[in-house]
């Protein structure tokens, strides 16, 4: 199968198939290395780089078969495969907001590592933005979870399209009911204290000296702050008061 089949085959067992051994094709074993040694629980990879996959959903995307494409992947297990649901998702028309959540709270299930979350976000970017407000009211359910990875995808949300200032307070509020203590839940939480002291350095600092967060949520907060390049040496210094030291 060549790339630019995708458009007009009709999707099949056997088609499906086809696409396989084309994913194969485009294999980059550096890449793949590479990604295996940043990605946890990366799976079985074809190890294609992102742009040919976004090429491969551009393609799709014409075909008028789209949704078949979408449940063989939805059923498929590699990395790829996973990836490329999220992109879809991403440019799917839903008929309510109701079946859109559906769709994104059966992918979040299939989340297992930080760069399938994250890049799901980052497809998601047109769902979100048209439907910012009613987005933001079922981003409290994920902040409960008590998987990782949902409670990320709402932090890494609430970082990518809600860091202003009117939505700052709720921002705050939502990292102080977190009980989901993962490694990836907190570096997300450090990452989007860092994008809201851009926002407003005062306000930040006033929560970073709440004590509502746990000492290594502040000092890597506090890190994400200093190595900004938006952010003076003279703040940098300031802010580096805020550490928390080792008991």
């Amino acid at each position: 199968m060549k790339m630019e089949e995708l458009e007009l085959i009709e999707w099949n067992a056997e088609t499906y198939r086809s696409f396989t051994e084309l994913l194969q094709s485009l294999s980059d074993e550096a890449y793949g290395k590479f990604n295996s040694k940043i990605i946890p629980n990366l799976g079985f990879s074809y190890y294609v780089r992102m742009p040919q996959l976004r090429n491969i959903a551009k393609a799709v995307e014409k075909n008028k078969d789209m949704e078949s494409f979408y449940n063989f992947i939805s059923a498929g297990s590699s990395y790829e495969e996973k990836l490329l649901q999220g992109i879809l998702i991403g440019k799917m028309k839903f008929k309510s907001f109701s079946d859109m959540m559906s769709t994104i709270d059966y992918y979040i299930k299939k989340i297992n590592n930080w760069a399938l979350c994250d890049s799901f976000v980052s497809n998601i970017k047109k769902l979100v933005k048209e439907n910012k407000e009613e987005f933001l009211s079922v981003i409290p359910k994920y902040i409960s979870s008590s998987e990782p990875w949902s409670a990320r995808f709402a932090l890494v949300t609430l970082n990518n399209y809600y860091t202003e200032e009117a939505y700052l307070d709720l921002i705050f509020d939502s990292i102080r009911s977190l009980e989901n203590n993962d490694y990836y839940v907190n570096m997300a939480v450090a990452w989007l204290i860092s994008t809201c002291y851009l926002i407003n350095r005062e306000k930040t600092k006033i929560f970073i000296k709440s004590g509502q967060m746990d000492d290594w949520c502040i000092n890597k907060s506090i890190q994400k702050i200093v190595e900004s390049l938006r952010v003076s040496l003279e703040e940098k210094e300031d802010i580096k008061k805020l550490r928390k030291r080792r008991k």
